[in-house]
């Protein structure tokens, strides 16, 4: 179960092993603090052109590639560095320090914005947006401390913390390692992005890292090395707020300041005069208290704020003359961290709104707006571009900018000066990019659920003109590229009668002139009632259940049950745990999670529901059944990665299959076999379920997937049936069923039961034959049309005759769906280029 307990680890990498302790002192000194908010950032060069708008993004302050004094990075080993056709996007080409919510921003976040931790300046390696331009070689690239003195420890452990933000993809890999006085340097932790790995790290987008270190006797002096290595098109590893200290932990930022009514790029604040603003923080420090001090900086001076010594500095009615950098310094028995700095300026006015940006199609009118409030008259004066790059737009001197029709030249950054002759003050407002595309995808298709022999249909909105359109459709399991639909050029798709087969997911691909844009993919879910006759029952009633081991004892039960779990499977069944982070073979019992829910496991649910603190278990009523009248135990299946986290284990998530024996098929109906379970799924990101099938031995088939977001989204369901129709052929004689929870750490569950097989059995009745229901003959161009309903899965052919006698075969090959109308043509001449007997001719469908 979820809990709050805090636990404090020291991951130290010593001959293959992972040792975890906790080090308590009664002294100590902080030797050195690095938080890069020293290095003189500036505009950005490459990055922005890689979003796709065709321009730069230039701002102040907001990257370089040169470190701290003191500090190196050293890219001896990035290939094609210095050569613009091969390092990528220059930003990000070896070790970087940026602001960080820029670097979330203009990389498109996918979780950068995560890193709270971090603040003013971080250091960050982003493979993920190098590989957005042309590049040579892996990533490789090690960011070096300076020599940092450490004869104040006096021999004593030493403990390196920083903030970190690392998010993992095979191959990409992170090191830190240590040199003493020189010499050479050695590894002290590693992380790798694959999974399978031994030092797998999972994704953890804002954490602080401890690394205890022992200096060797005399030492004078440390210096730190870290590296990404390995990586290509990967994700990225950012690192902040770097201390070295001795004995009891110096205070630590769990969150910098913020600016809550600032632009969206860059630490700080514009507000108006009287306008109430406050910057708040959170600090931790577990071995002593801390106290806090806000400061006002200017340039090396600093001001202590009086009374400010909270967490929150509170500036009730700020004048012009509060300008200025602000931080927050936290002081323990330890020594004393600072904050992130946050710049405030007072303007004699207040902007209410800044200009939102937006993104438009061409031709569409499009409007910016600025909304100020001020006691005097204000002027404005609206430009493109940004920071150096401004230029003044003649004529927009309103508080909004107006383009009654975007062309493709409009797109750019634009922003706008606003002026107040009364308090003699001028400022700039936020830049706001206006997006011309030349189609803009408003809508995609939506997710449809229905039953074999029902409808569905895809709809996209998109702004734009002379548009032409391809549906496409990639089957469940398919991870390739989707298919085209044949015939499907329309701004809707309607599939009609829905199949088995056509279970998957449809996208759109719009073009014109200027471009072309696909849309995300909606998915159809082929529901299935069941068929007549079950092949196949589980219930796990089968299943021994024997007492717990460890759960019941971490929830302060006090010891074990009867009778009330067990890990064996039924007859026939598998379990597979070779995606699950394996334990150590020396002490098993200390590096496997909480014993009973390693994988798949098998549990009577009232007795799991309360020993895991419920959270939505016991809504399992179709798994518990009427075992409460009964008093016989229900067994359900269970994968809980929730209460296996529960206790230590090794690296990696919850990635367990359970697997069916053969069902036997011989003698059912093509399609008519519908796979049948009671489920309880509660969801959480990032954790997945998929069910596959094997037919007659063949490879696993996805024939469901269950995810916490995206088109696969399954919403959290406590006590369902899921039904899922199988494309099953008359050529199957078997089949196995794998059920798969994966993707897991620290999340919910997933549990099953009552799992069915059911079919038409035995042959296919014939069917009715084909019947003509119109034919018409057209004098002037000698064509027959022939309109005809059909039965599935049937070939046909076109006959004619004179006599009644010899029926000869105008056209073959013909199909039609189910009860449908089909028209097909034939040329009269074609059948008799000589002489045509009037008044006797005949036609038929035949299969």
């Amino acid at each position: 179960m979820k809990t709050n307990e805090h636990i404090r680890k020291f991951p130290l990498l010593l001959s293959g092993f992972l040792l975890t302790f906790h080090v308590q002192q009664s002294w100590g000194a902080i030797l050195h603090t690095e938080n890069f908010d020293g290095t003189a950032l500036g505009p950005n060069k490459e990055e922005g052109i890689t979003t796709g708008d065709g321009s730069p993004l230039p701002q102040t302050a907001v990257w370089t590639g040169i470190p701290p004094a003191g500090w190196t990075v050293d890219d001896s080993q990035m290939q094609g560095l210095g050569d613009p056709n091969t390092d990528g996007v220059v930003e990000w080409a070896g070790w970087s320090f940026t602001d960080p919510r820029w670097w979330a921003y203009t990389a498109g976040n996918q979780n950068r914005v995560n890193f709270i931790k971090g603040g003013g300046a971080i250091a960050v390696t982003d493979p993920d947006e190098w590989d957005d331009l042309p590049r040579t070689g892996p990533y490789n690239s090690f960011l070096v401390s300076p020599q940092i003195p450490v004869t104040g420890a006096a021999g004593a452990a030493i403990t390196v913390r920083f903030d970190s933000s690392w998010r993992p993809e095979a191959p990409q890999k992170a090191l830190v390692l240590v040199s003493w006085d020189g010499g050479p340097f050695t590894e002290v932790l590693r992380w790798e992005g694959d999974g399978a790995s031994e030092y797998f790290h999972p994704d953890s987008e804002n954490e602080t890292v401890y690394l205890p270190l022992t200096p060797p006797v005399g030492a004078q002096n440390v210096q730190l090395r870290f590296g990404t290595i390995d990586a290509g098109n990967n994700w990225w590893w950012a690192i902040d707020n770097l201390t070295l200290y001795t004995g009891d932990e110096p205070p630590h930022f769990e969150t910098q300041p913020t600016a809550p009514q600032g632009p969206v790029v860059g630490s700080s604040v514009i507000i108006g005069t009287g306008t109430p603003v406050d910057f708040s923080v959170m600090v931790s420090a577990e071995q002593a208290p801390a106290t806090l001090q806000w400061v006002r900086m200017n340039g090396a001076t600093r001001t202590a704020l009086n009374g400010q010594t909270s967490g929150t500095l509170a500036l009730a009615t700020p004048a012009l003359s509060d300008s200025g950098l602000y931080l927050c310094e936290a002081t323990n028995a330890a020594g004393t961290i600072k904050s992130a700095p946050v710049q405030l300026t007072v303007a004699g006015f207040t902007i209410v709104e800044q200009p939102a940006a937006q993104t438009v199609a061409v031709g569409a009118p499009v409007t910016l707006t600025v909304t100020t409030e001020s006691a005097t008259p204000l002027t404005y004066q609206w430009f493109k571009g940004a920071e150096a790059a401004r230029v003044e737009i003649p004529g927009a001197t309103a508080a909004t900018l107006n383009f009654p029709a975007a062309a493709l030249t409009d797109d750019g950054l634009y922003s706008v000066r606003i002026s107040s002759a009364a308090a003699g003050t001028t400022t700039f407002s936020s830049v706001a990019q206006i997006s011309v595309l030349a189609l803009l995808l408003e809508e995609s298709p939506l997710s449809v659920e229905t039953t074999v022999g029902g409808e569905a249909t895809f709809d996209v909105m998109v702004n734009g003109s002379n548009l032409s359109y391809q549906w496409l459709f990639r089957p469940l399991g398919q991870t390739g590229d989707a298919i085209p639909v044949a015939g499907a050029t329309g701004a809707s798709l309607n599939v009609n009668p829905v199949t088995r087969s056509g279970a998957g997911y449809y996208s759109v691909r719009i073009s014109n002139a200027q471009g072309s844009v696909t849309s995300a993919e909606g998915k159809l879910t082929v529901i299935a009632d069941p068929s007549p006759v079950e092949i196949f029952k589980e219930t796990w009633q089968s299943v021994v259940l024997s007492p717990n081991v460890e759960e019941g004892i971490t929830t302060g039960s006090g010891g074990p049950l009867d009778a009330v779990w067990s890990p064996t499977t039924p007859n026939g069944w598998t379990i597979d745990n070779t995606g699950m982070p394996q334990p150590n073979a020396a002490d098993p019992g200390a590096s496997d999670g909480v014993k009973e829910w390693y994988g798949w496991n098998f549990a009577e649910p009232l007795w799991w529901s309360a020993t895991a603190g419920d959270q939505g278990r016991s809504g399992f009523l179709k798994g518990i059944g009427d075992s409460k009248e009964t008093g016989v135990p229900a067994v359900v299946a269970v994968a809980d990665p929730d209460e296996w986290d529960d206790l230590t284990h090794n690296p990696g998530t919850f990635n367990s299959s359970l697997t069916s024996p053969s069902i036997p098929l011989a003698n059912t109906q093509p399609g008519s076999v519908v796979l049948t379970f009671d489920s309880s799924w509660q969801r959480e990101a990032p954790m997945k379920a998929k069910v596959e099938v094997s037919l007659d031995g063949g490879e696993f088939r996805q024939v469901m997937l269950w995810t916490y977001d995206g088109p696969d989204l399954h919403e959290s369901n406590t006590d369902e049936t899921v039904g899922i129709a199988l494309d099953t052929t008359a050529a199957n004689t078997s089949m196995r069923v794998r059920f798969t929870l994966f993707d897991a750490g620290n999340n919910w569950f997933w549990a099953i039961d009552n799992i069915s097989i059911t079919a038409v059995t035995g042959t296919v009745p014939p069917s009715d034959p084909p019947v003509i229901t119109n034919l018409t003959f057209d004098p002037a161009t000698k064509v027959v049309s022939v309109k005809w309903k059909s039965v599935p899965q049937k070939g046909y052919k076109l006959q004619y005759s004179q006599d009644l006698q010899a029926w000869p075969t105008a056209v073959s090959g013909l199909t039609g769906a189910a009860g449908a109308e089909t028209e097909t043509s034939v040329d009269v001449a074609t059948l008799f280029p000589t002489t045509l007997v009037p008044g006797r001719l005949f036609f038929r469908i035949s299969e």
